[in-house]
């Protein structure tokens, strides 16, 4: 626990100077997520290069998919942008819209389809690998609040980074999914090199990043992302493209392996005792992105109260959420000196020690930001028919 608390604060402060919105570099700003998104086009190049000369594929091939792959992603960034009116990546979509895009060209071609399409999507894969660098950079995908993270900056607020979460720590999922991702790339691509049966590498890379992601889902706190019975879309697709796999190598559609199917059955394990478990706690619809969102916002909205003057006798300012959760605040005096009090109480009948426990750990890091030493924040739970929690910042 020392150790933790020791080296904490310097791995924050660390991540914290590394993430910046824009890269110097040849005497010009570049934007990080266009920077590294570059960087990782040019390492897909060069790998689907490779594979396609050791696979002996034609080079003229593998250069019109290489377009109808980029037009496919150019496609959907023009559909993104009219349906939701910003540029945004979502790399599944994308991954599984290059797949049919590439399949179908090369079945109208009258052409094999396995080799192609495993180098085109091993390509895709590293392109996304690098690519998250940027997303850390900039701040998008971003973790959820906690002890220890990255914390972003006002510059990055003005890229589109919520503003709430400025100065919070925050999970460095980028970086954890980003070696994940080119740990899997290079799984299925060293089965190409070995020469595995065509397929093999593509099967490996997709189970194997499925998994990573299903569980890196779960540190996400980047808020307005669709779900479906608590999971994100992301995780429902995981489980999707493992089943896709498993049901192909069956059939005789891609080489077959027990670890895939491995993989597929913990994967519906964990997936059935997650909707298990969640009907017995509140936990994970009070530590779901969007109300973490309504919680940050409330305690920024009693903080800018605490700064106007106030009798001593007025009561505290109170903030309720939309899933029943009530956030107040007031100044007070206590021996070591002038404190701010935040008090978080849980809905009736959502009493819940773990829950409690993981909102308390929450709020502490949103607290962050907004109090003149973090070390001086403190917490206390009170029993009673809802659960209390009262954070303290010194002033």
């Amino acid at each position: 626990m020392y150790v933790f608390d020791y080296t904490a604060p310097r791995l924050t402060r660390s991540l914290t100077r590394l993430a910046r919105p824009a890269v110097r570099l040849a005497g010009r700003s570049w934007p990080a997520f266009v920077l590294f998104a570059g960087l990782g086009l040019g390492a897909a190049v060069l790998l689907v290069t490779a594979l396609s000369l050791d696979r002996g594929l034609s080079m003229g091939l593998m250069a019109g998919l290489a377009v109808a792959a980029v037009a496919t992603e150019g496609g959907l960034a023009l559909l993104r942008r009219a349906l939701g009116g910003k540029d945004q990546f979502v790399f599944y979509e994308s991954f599984l819209a290059i797949a049919a895009v590439v399949a179908l060209c090369l079945l109208m071609m009258g052409r094999p389809v396995l080799a192609p399409l495993e180098a085109v999507l091993l390509g895709v894969g590293l392109l996304q690998a690098v690519g998250r660098m940027g997303c850390f950079m900039a701040g998008c995908c971003h973790g959820r609040p906690a002890a220890w993270g990255v914390c972003y900056h006002r510059a990055h607020a003005a890229q589109g980074f919520d503003a709430y979460l400025v100065g919070v720590p925050l999970l460095p999922v980028q970086l954890a999914e980003m070696v994940w991702s080119l740990g899997s790339v290079a799984l299925g691509s060293v089965l190409v090199f070995q020469g595995a049966m065509p397929g093999s590498g593509l099967a490996a890379y997709v189970t194997a990043y499925a998994l990573g992601r299903f569980f890196f889902e779960f540190a996400r706190g980047d808020a307005g992302r669709p779900y479906v019975a608590g999971f994100s879309e992301a995780q429902w697709t995981a489980l999707f493209v493992t089943t896709a796999v498993v049901g192909a190598g069956w059939g005789g559609v891609l080489p077959a392996s027990a670890w895939h199917l491995g993989v597929w059955i913990g994967l519906m394990t964990v997936a059935g005792l997650v909707l298990l478990k969640r009907r017995t706690t509140t936990r994970h619809r009070l530590l779901h992105p969007g109300h973490v969102g309504e919680v940050a916002r409330a305690l920024r909205v009693l903080h800018a109260g605490k700064a106007l003057a106030r009798s001593a006798e007025a009561p505290p300012h109170v903030v309720r959420t939309s899933l029943g959760v009530e956030l107040s605040g007031g100044d007070g005096q206590e021996a070591a000196g002038p404190v701010q009090h935040y008090a978080v109480i849980l809905p009736e009948g959502a009493v819940d020690t773990a829950a409690a426990r993981a909102l308390t750990g929450v709020v502490r890091s949103l607290l962050v930001p907004l109090a003149s030493q973090t070390s001086s924040i403190e917490s206390t739970r009170e029993a009673g028919e809802s659960v209390h929690l009262r954070l303290i910042s010194e002033v």
